[in-house]
């Protein structure tokens, strides 16, 4: 596995990547099943800090009030 996958998965995951960069990272996920494992890994973790955002601001506005800071991209290729 390439050292570069770790930042090419958080910029995927943040929204900066290229339609090319997309394309390459789906090819290598299919490929390569240590790297759907850290791709697994970086995906729960975004989604956890994503939760924990979430509860914060449900803490700190009242029940009532709640407002979702994370939400799932809509692009995501599929789940490995």
């Amino acid at each position: 596995m390439k050292p570069h996958w770790h930042e090419d998965i958080q910029q995927y995951i943040d929204g900066q990547s290229s339609a090319e960069e997309t394309a390459t990272l789906c090819k290598a996920l299919s490929e390569d099943a240590e790297l759907r494992a850290l791709y697994l890994d970086y995906m729960n973790l975004d989604m956890s800090l994503g939760a924990l955002a979430d509860a914060a601001v449900v803490e700190e506005n009242g029940p009532n009030r709640i407002t979702t800071l994370h939400e799932a991209h809509a692009d995501s290729p599929p789940h490995y």
